[in-house]
């Protein structure tokens, strides 16, 4: 899952919010840094009201991608893509044509809860102007068990404080539903991740993959929070 869908059921709560993002902002800003479950679950009923909501969401993004990693549809399709990638868009990298096809599921069922929710996402942006990002780092801190002092001898572009207003400029997940603007945010994953950019050659292929990803969006939300309102 990404993190409009991680975030969806929770927009009442921009501290629980922030928890369901920081796993995957802190394989950007420092992938030293593991928020796992086990270390921040004693945390959930924590005197600090903000403390315990960030370590709940937290907790629900990793029990999230438990289970939709573990559904047969995700395999399904995951398998599908890859084959598709590079026999089709001629990838010749297996590595590659996995890893795209995961993150390119998890893109597309943000896009596709977007639209059967308007305005949500608007709001999950607005959710995260809330946050102050110097109380969001101290939370980081804490609960990855770091000292002050750890932090300090980090490259300061890798704080979750400079971060986050980045995070929220961007608003890349507005990018999702228009190929090319998909196309161009994969890449950037790419170059972080230090692999070869897709060619161009792969937007002929999207809507395809973008109408699979839709087909069984339901099927790969199977077990998912739905929020009031939502005929799953």
């Amino acid at each position: 899952m990404n993190f409009f869908a991680h975030a969806l059921p929770w927009l009442d709560d921009p501290w629980f919010v922030a928890g369901t993002c920081l796993p995957d902002w802190m394989s950007v800003i420092n992938r030293r840094v593991r928020l796992r479950s086990k270390k921040v679950q004693p945390r959930v009923d924590d005197s600090d009201s903000r403390t315990a909501r960030v370590a709940r969401g937290i907790v629900q993004h990793h029990a999230d991608d438990e289970w939709f990693h573990e559904t047969p549809e995700f395999a399904q399709l995951n398998l599908q893509f890859s084959v598709q990638l590079r026999e089709d868009v001629k990838l010749d990298d297996s590595l590659r044509t996995r890893f795209v096809g995961h993150i390119l599921i998890e893109m597309l069922l943000d896009d596709w809860l977007s639209k059967i929710y308007p305005g949500k996402l608007k709001e999950y942006y607005l959710q995260l102007e809330r946050l102050c990002g110097r109380e969001l780092e101290r939370i980081v801190i804490d609960l990855a068990g770091l000292s002050p002092e750890a932090t300090g001898q980090l490259p300061i572009e890798l704080s979750v404080e400079k971060f986050l207003p980045r995070f929220r400029q961007e608003r890349f997940l507005f990018d999702y539903s228009d190929d090319p603007r998909l196309l161009y945010r994969l890449n950037q994953v790419m170059r972080r991740v230090r692999l070869p950019a897709l060619p161009p050659a792969i937007l002929d292929w999207l809507p395809g993959a973008r109408r699979d990803v839709l087909d069984l969006a339901p099927r790969l939300l199977s077990s998912y929070r739905w929020p009031a309102g939502m005929i799953a």
